[in-house]
């Protein structure tokens, strides 16, 4: 192998520097964003930790709500009290005014835990007027009708 002149080795070690530079400079930046990572995730879950320990203080709290409303929350448990209460209902005024309903369709139900409300659409015929797409709602709780409203 031939030997090299003093500018080429020159050259040589300049860009043997510059290649050690770059490869540092990369190695620098995934460093730092490793680094980045780890205090991030170190701040999540100390925030959570500290959120956990708010939570945790009012414990005693939380479980005598929870109680209480174990107690004295009523829980809805059969699916069709409000719309028996309600064809019930509408039957029963229809009859006692001379009306006649017509197209009777149970529309939208929201059933939760707590209560269930049902809306029932329908025409109503008799009288002087006829009323078309009435609408009913019918809100129930723990077997009991809490209200019916009427619009048309």
């Amino acid at each position: 192998m031939a030997q090299l002149k003093r500018s080429e080795r020159l050259l040589l070690t300049l860009f043997g520097v510059a290649l050690f530079l770059v490869v540092n400079f990369f190695l620098y930046l995934k460093a730092s964003e490793f680094l980045r990572s780890a205090q991030d995730e170190y701040d999540s879950v100390e925030l959570l930790k500290l959120e956990s320990d708010s939570l945790m203080s009012e414990k005693d709290l939380w479980d005598e709500r929870a109680a209480w409303l174990d107690q004295n929350q009523p829980y809805f448990e059969n699916g069709n009290v409000a719309e028996t209460a309600l064809l019930g209902s509408l039957n029963q005024l229809a009859a006692e005014n001379g009306l006649a309903v017509d197209d009777q369709d149970i529309g939208d139900r929201n059933v939760t835990p707590q209560y269930e409300q049902v809306e029932a659409v329908f025409n109503v015929t008799g009288g002087k007027r006829i009323y078309t797409r009435t609408t009913l709602r019918a809100l129930s709780q723990n077997d009991t009708v809490l209200g019916l409203v009427l619009s048309f």
